[in-house]
């Protein structure tokens, strides 16, 4: 599957919002009164921040925003519980003290013009990894006599003025083939039944059970609420 920015109006290719309402005229059809369950992974998020591409990284989350408002323009919240999180983070930051107008895929710099410049006196991007591919980018300056940092080019840097592509490396601390995941927490918004379960910091697992309270499948669905709920219908 392509990246949501290569794909064309004249390719015959879906986008992740074109999937994900096919999928749910399609549930919608077949499940009656049953109800069903349907999982959409915006998993080019991942793959792009593997190649420490921000700004294409980026896109990808904006497609799953535009494929999260397809479910909720399409699915009734009154008997649909509707969970958007994530499995993992991503070493990517943000650094600097950029303005806050300024362009998320360019370097840092305030909204009065001011540059934030690196001790090499050149400008550097607010995005970055703490490893990746970025790293490699860097050069060893031509007839150096230092062994220090200050032999380092950072070749391939983006310059005031200049924005990231789709396609662009953003700087890494490490050199590794790819970047790794990250350590973070990560939020999950909710709507629906039972989403107010959602809320402060949980395990992993918490969610698991709030969809099997909520849909009166798996360990809790003799849950006393799940036998008024069936009463009901």
């Amino acid at each position: 599957m392509p990246y949501d920015d290569e794909i064309k109006p004249q390719d015959d290719v879906p986008s992740l919002v074109n999937m994900t309402s096919a999928a749910l005229d399609f549930l919608n059809k077949k499940s009656g009164d049953k109800g069903f369950f349907l999982m959409v992974e915006g998993g080019r998020i991942d793959h792009a921040n593997h190649y420490a591409m921000a700004t294409r990284a980026l896109t990808e989350t904006i497609a799953m925003d535009r494929a999260v408002e397809e479910i909720l323009a399409k699915v009734d919240l009154e008997e649909t519980l509707v969970i958007v999180t994530a499995d993992h983070s991503h070493t990517l930051s943000v650094g600097g003290y950029p303005g806050r107008g300024a362009n998320i895929t360019g370097v840092v710099k305030g909204d009065n013009g001011w540059v934030m410049k690196a001790d090499d006196g050149q400008p550097f991007s607010i995005l970055g990894y703490a490893n990746g591919p970025g790293f490699k980018k860097l050069q060893v300056k031509d007839n150096s006599n230092s062994s220090s940092w200050e032999a380092i080019s950072r070749a391939g840097d983006l310059q005031n003025g200049e924005t990231a592509g789709a396609s662009f490396v953003f700087p890494g601390a490490v050199p590794t083939e790819k970047e790794t995941h990250g350590g973070d927490d990560v939020g999950i918004w909710a709507a629906g039944p039972w989403a107010h379960l959602f809320h402060g910091v949980h395990e992993q697992t918490f969610i698991g059970h709030v969809m099997s309270l909520a849909s009166c499948i798996g360990p809790h669905k003799d849950h006393i609420t799940c036998g008024k709920r069936r009463r009901q219908k």
